[in-house]
């Protein structure tokens, strides 16, 4: 879980997680449903912390599988 110094410390970013739905207007194409829940990353200065909230904002403990697949997604990210 190393930031290995590729992000500014203190940043967060939001991770917004939805169903996907048919679009009724264009023919198979596909737009955000149901609100699942959301992930606010802050990164420190050497590794970032998640935390999961649901549509109510209460948060949710991650399980081991759930954490490392967000953790992988988050330093798999190329910077700009």
């Amino acid at each position: 879980m190393s930031n290995q110094n590729r992000f500014i410390p203190g940043t967060k970013w939001l991770l917004v997680y939805w169903q996907q739905k048919d679009d009724p207007v264009w023919i198979g194409a596909r737009i955000p449903g149901k609100f699942l829940y959301t992930d606010i990353v802050q990164f420190n200065s050497d590794d970032f912390t998640i935390n999961r909230y649901d549509s109510s904002g209460k948060q949710i403990q991650l399980d081991t599988n759930e954490k490392e697949k967000a953790e992988q997604f988050v330093l798999e990210v190329k910077p700009l």
